[in-house]
């Protein structure tokens, strides 16, 4: 099945305590990982996310606070 791996004999793939693959077990940690970094990576995109709308409302905010000034100040 995996020929590039050297023939060894079952007892030592697998973990004598819980009888996982280090295949397996190499497989599952690498995902871990990619996970975790991914989630780190979402994390970063949503405070990007946050602070642009923060800054847009903040630029609406201003916009709509001197249109009312100007409106005020002709009538």
């Amino acid at each position: 099945m995996f020929a590039f791996l050297p023939q060894m004999e079952h007892s030592e793939t697998v973990c004598r305590y819980c009888g996982v693959s280090y295949l397996i077990f190499h497989e599952f940690h690498q995902l871990h990982k990619q996970l975790a970094q991914l989630q780190a990576e979402l994390e970063q995109l949503r405070e990007v996310e946050i602070w642009i709308c923060v800054h847009n409302l903040l630029y609406v905010f201003c916009f709509v606070f001197l249109i009312n000034v100007n409106y005020v100040k002709y009538f």
